[in-house]
């Protein structure tokens, strides 16, 4: 809720009124304006600096959003490039293992002992990837749990200049009704 804006919102409204054939009804426009001047005017300092602080916070949590954006693009783009490397890789040793099979084909007990390479070799690609791939998502997980954290810290942040500009609130209220 801005304060400031609405009562500035009234003050335009009471500057240009509507009008039936030229006439104005409802209040008295030259008593309105100036009682709204004081009334802003009167505002105690801390209203205003919670609209500054709300503005400031703002803007925090859009560079925040923006940061977190960018850390999710760029986690992005290196699992993708873990990935790609991965099946590089998995497909320079299945091929390695399948040259090396193909060399061994004539000796069946030099074939036997080719295919479990093959089969070793192959499982070892794939548990790499697994194992790739799980770090990658690790990676991910962490960059959002910095992000998260660092939200968090704003939004506290924020909360406590709230609380703080609500408890002196009531004591400026009291003085000023005073």
């Amino acid at each position: 809720m801005d304060i400031l804006k609405m009562i500035e919102d009234l003050r335009t409204e009471l500057e240009h009124p509507k009008q039936f054939f030229g006439l104005y009804w409802g209040f008295q426009r030259e008593e309105s304006i100036m009682l709204l001047s004081k009334i802003r005017a009167s505002l105690p300092e801390q209203v205003k600096s919670a609209d500054k602080l709300t503005k400031e916070s703002e803007r925090i949590i859009a560079g925040a959003q923006q940061d977190a954006q960018a850390n999710m693009d760029r986690a992005l783009k290196d699992v993708e490039k873990i990935v790609a490397d991965a099946r590089v890789d998995a497909a320079r040793i299945v091929e390695q293992a399948t040259i090396q099979q193909a060399r061994m084909v004539d000796e069946s007990e030099v074939l036997r002992l080719s295919q479990a390479q093959s089969k070793e070799l192959l499982d070892r690609a794939q548990d790499e990837l697994r194992a790739l791939k799980r770090g990658a998502d690790q990676y991910a997980v962490d960059v959002l749990d910095e992000l998260e954290q660092a939200v968090s810290r704003v939004m506290n942040t924020i909360q406590n200049g709230k609380e703080r500009l609500d408890r002196k609130l009531p004591e400026k209220a009291e003085t000023v009704s005073r």
